[in-house]
């Protein structure tokens, strides 16, 4: 399976809908377009908890350095 493929359906089967539809709206909009590079951070990403990821994403708790894509998905988020 292509691994963008494979990312999106991830993105869309965290096990809570909240994480469902954060991940996978942008996973569907921007995943097309990631170099390896980053296709590469979004897969590490994606080990987090989801409880953490949420956290991140909504603002709850401050977003870890280490982890650049979570900003992404947390600006891509706050322009829509």
């Amino acid at each position: 399976m292509d691994l963008r493929k494979k990312l999106i359906y991830q993105s869309w089967h965290r096990g809570t809908r909240e994480n469902d539809l954060l991940l996978g709206s942008f996973a569907d909009a921007i995943l097309p377009t990631l170099s390896k590079t980053d296709l590469k951070a979004y897969q590490d990403m994606l080990s987090h908890d989801d409880a953490d990821l949420f956290a991140w994403i909504t603002g709850q708790r401050p977003l870890p350095e280490s982890e650049p894509m979570v900003r992404r998905i947390r600006d891509f988020h706050q322009c829509r």
